[in-house]
């Protein structure tokens, strides 16, 4: 078994589409990971993952790259697949899963977020999301992409992401 995690993490980092700034490696059949970085010190380059859902010609971010340039970036790869940019969910207020954010709204996509991350995100003088998340469960796509709050822990607002039909759960930064 581990031998086939293995040879299926070589495989898919080698079909990754690389840039300097953001990493785009397919997990599994419609769900690509996307990866950016920032130095941030004391800890030097820390990088930042999110997801991306394809459900027909639909495309769903989970969480943005750091920046609004590579958010850009990252808009930009989804179209050139002939996809369409839907929506993006934020799992918590911190530049890593929010950075992308004032990019999505003035780009007319949909930015999910709760209300605590919302409210976090105003007092740190950032953009809110353009829809607000307000139920400790929520499902964005039926059958394809849920969300739930499991309570604090990464931050006081994380959520985490469920994709049933890949049975991939996404709980970016609550993780660590």
């Amino acid at each position: 078994m581990k031998c086939i995690i293995i040879l299926l993490l070589l495989f898919s980092s080698i079909t990754s589409a690389n840039n300097e700034k953001l990493r785009i490696i397919q997990l599994a059949d419609n769900v690509y990971q996307h990866v950016s970085y920032k130095r941030v010190e004391p800890w030097g380059m820390v990088a930042a993952s999110g997801l991306i859902v394809i459900n027909g010609k639909n495309a769903h971010i989970i969480d943005t790259p750091w920046t609004q340039e590579e958010t850009e970036a990252l808009i930009k790869w989804i179209r050139s697949k002939g996809l369409i940019v839907k929506s993006s969910i934020i799992t918590h207020f911190h530049e890593d899963a929010s950075g992308g954010i004032p990019f999505l709204n003035k780009s007319k996509i949909k930015t999910y977020a709760t209300l605590r991350t919302n409210n976090l995100l105003n007092s740190k003088h950032g953009e809110r999301s353009s829809e607000e998340i307000s139920r400790d469960t929520f499902e964005l796509v039926k059958d394809t992409i849920e969300v739930f709050y499991p309570g604090a822990g990464h931050t006081e607002d994380n959520i985490v992401v469920w994709l049933p039909k890949r049975y991939i759960l996404f709980g970016g930064c609550f993780v660590k």
